[in-house]
């Protein structure tokens, strides 16, 4: 909508594509009905992209990846070219110190040379622990066989070299985006859950914000004229990481430029308000994780907004129907004090 509204008035019209590893694709303003095609179809592509997480479980990767293979390319999983020993994870199971743990060192320096000794003991060949008999486990024995598998295949779609397929045996973190990678190549959904066992946020991605502040002082430097830069990311879950992002946009406010941000907000959660309302007391313990899990998001909110309220900056929910009409407002206000300047 606000790109068709821009366009009716002849603007410049860009676009910044940004995840957590880097600037992925940058549009330079333009105008004109194929450059607005063009844009609808890097959103939409970027909008078909399903959400990816380091920290997905693999137990719930491999089997769909392995599934998929099974349907698409039966021919890579043939004992000819993809064998797999049956001894193989008995004899060489994935080391213990390759295996990310979900623990955290405590902050206490007498505890935490504690927790290192005991890693260590836990981790050196003569300790004993749960992950010694990982091996004789079936359903472990199966886990290693179907991702042994899928990492062949992948490592040869990839072109991973001829240590690909140690390397996906044994980093965790690798397989999983490997394993998303191709998953969302297909399209096939994966059912992640949102948070993991310490209560974090999986697709936080706190680096990039560093990204989008890079790209926001990239634009700011190029801009000629007084610009109004709509930032659309996910602020809630980012805590102390958007600080990069304040400072790039106070720098774009110094430069006289305007900045909205539009707040990405889950379905099915109620809009945070000015005012408190009264709500009823839970009477089940689904009720009550659901109130934890509203006023948390409805907190967050707030502290966005108290970040970047001072500046000047208007920082609104993706849910909400004035999101389009706030921003066709600022472009009108920044038209009419541009044909006044000049």
């Amino acid at each position: 909508a606000v790109v068709h509204a821009n366009a009716e008035f002849r603007d410049l019209t860009g676009l910044c594509l940004v995840d957590e590893h880097r600037i992925r694709q940058t549009v330079r303003p333009n105008r004109g009905r194929r450059h607005v095609v063009a844009l609808l179809q890097h959103l939409a592509d970027v909008a078909d992209l399903p959400p990816t997480t380091e920290s997905a479980p693999l137990d719930r990767l491999v089997p769909l990846a392995h599934g998929l293979l099974q349907d698409t390319a039966p021919e890579l999983l043939e004992r000819d070219v993809n064998a797999f020993p049956w001894w193989l994870p008995w004899w060489s199971p994935q080391p213990a110190y390759t295996i990310p743990r979900a623990d955290h060192p405590p902050a206490a320096p007498l505890r935490r040379a504690w927790y290192a000794l005991r890693r260590w003991l836990r981790e050196s060949p003569l300790g004993l622990h749960r992950g010694r008999f990982f091996r004789f486990v079936p359903a472990r024995h199966r886990m290693y066989r179907l991702r042994k598998r899928v990492a062949a295949v992948l490592a040869v779609r990839y072109d991973l070299g001829p240590a690909g397929l140690g390397w996906l045996l044994e980093d965790d973190v690798a397989c999983s985006q490997f394993v998303q990678r191709f998953l969302a190549e297909h399209q096939v959904a994966v059912p992640l859950p949102w948070f993991d066992e310490q209560g974090r946020y999986r697709f936080a991605a706190p680096t990039k914000f560093a990204h989008f502040a890079r790209a926001l002082l990239d634009a700011v430097v190029r801009g000629k004229e007084n610009e109004l830069f709509v930032l659309l990311l996910d602020l809630l879950e980012g805590g102390s990481a958007i600080d990069p992002l304040a400072k790039a946009v106070r720098v774009a406010l110094a430069r006289h430029h305007q900045v909205q941000i539009i707040c990405s907000w889950p379905s099915g959660v109620p809009l945070p308000d000015r005012k408190a309302a009264v709500r009823p007391a839970p009477t089940s313990l689904q009720s009550a994780l659901a109130l934890a899990h509203t006023r948390r998001l409805q907190m967050a909110f707030e502290q966005v907004r108290a970040i970047f309220g001072p500046m000047g900056v208007n920082v609104v929910a993706a849910p909400e129907r004035q999101a389009v009409s706030l921003i066709l407002n600022r472009l009108h206000k920044l038209r009419g004090w541009q044909r006044s300047v000049r």
